[in-house]
């Protein structure tokens, strides 16, 4: 059998968590979120839902500092800057 690698297992999934999350742990401190908040992208299809919330969510980052950018004030799409 193959029991040279076998030992290895547990370290593979810690280096893989640890590539998954770092990212998103990064993305939530500079958007102002919690680092934990990209914990949950281990579990299946919570990448793709971490992604949508924050691609709909405000960022705590950009309250109150009176960015548009993009936007008019009343919230709809602005094509004009």
């Amino acid at each position: 059998m193959h029991d040279g690698m076998s030992g290895f297992g547990p370290f593979w999934m810690l280096l893989i968590s640890a590539i998954v999350v770092l990212p998103f742990w990064r993305i939530c401190t500079k958007i102002g979120y919690l680092g934990w908040l990209g914990l949950p992208v281990l579990k299946p299809l919570a990448d793709v839902v971490f992604v949508y919330f924050l691609g709909f969510s405000e960022w705590p980052s950009l309250r109150g500092s009176g960015s548009t950018k993009g936007r008019s004030q009343s919230g709809n799409c602005s094509f004009a800057e």
